[in-house]
């Protein structure tokens, strides 16, 4: 099994035999029965010479070791000669990110991005349950202003000359009103829901690396698969 930043290889040639090797054809005579070998760690290829009789090639010029790119040229036995074999570096890279996705074991890095979600998670659900009880509190003070609006208008009204006070009580019914719709103004969006699409949001991210099966991520604490220190699905990756 495969551990993160492990160094992987496979080898190239006409008899080899490994599960990731590249198996050359016969008709390319001048490669070796075990060529070269190509390793990978950290996002780069290098490629090894194995005392072939013909010889690695790297952009025209012959090599014993040497990093590679995707852009470069490689070929075994010789170059643009009948029998050489030319090197497909993005298909061998392929291979390796393969070879990382299906025997990779070590997810210690990506358990921590899993550790962030869960806590961010219960974060966002408490801030969003204060916010609703603040909002539940709204409706009570806006009711004590309305009575302290009311309460001061009738003091003002009484205030006024006598040929205004027939107005008095339709200004009353206007203040009330008023501060009425201001206290329900856009009604609030009820909490399970809100609880719901942030369930939904956070959910897509609490998953196991290695398989992506989703982990619950209400029942599932972060504690549990540290304890664990592995996929609780048992596809083999490890919480290290």
């Amino acid at each position: 099994m495969i551990k993160k930043n492990e160094l992987m290889d496979l080898n190239i040639g006409r008899q080899v035999k490994g599960k990731w090797d590249i198996s050359v054809s016969d008709n390319f005579n001048k490669v070796s029965r075990k060529h070269a070998i190509i390793n990978y760690k950290e996002n780069k290829l290098f490629i090894t010479d194995l005392d072939s009789s013909n010889g690695t090639y790297v952009n025209g010029k012959r090599i014993v070791h040497k990093e590679v790119f995707l852009s470069d040229a490689v070929s075994l036995g010789g170059v643009d000669v009948e029998g050489t074999y030319k090197i497909d570096l993005q298909a061998i890279k392929n291979d390796f990110d393969k070879i990382m996705e299906t025997e990779r074991i070590d997810f210690t890095s990506e358990f921590e991005y899993l550790k962030k979600v869960y806590i961010d998670y219960k974060h966002q659900v408490e801030l969003l349950k204060k916010k609703q009880q603040l909002k539940k509190q709204i409706p009570k003070i806006m009711g004590t202003v309305v009575i302290g609006i009311v309460m001061l208008v009738i003091i003002l009204l009484g205030l006024i000359p006598q040929e205004f006070q027939k107005f008095q009580y339709p200004v009353m019914l206007i203040v009330m009103s008023g501060v009425g719709l201001l206290s329900f103004k856009g009604g609030n969006q009820d909490l399970a829901d809100l609880l719901t699409d942030l369930e939904i949001d956070f959910q897509e991210k609490y998953k196991c690396p290695k398989c992506k099966k989703k982990y619950n991520i209400n029942a599932t604490h972060w504690k549990k698969l540290a304890s664990k220190g592995s996929c609780t699905n048992n596809c083999g990756a490890q919480f290290i």
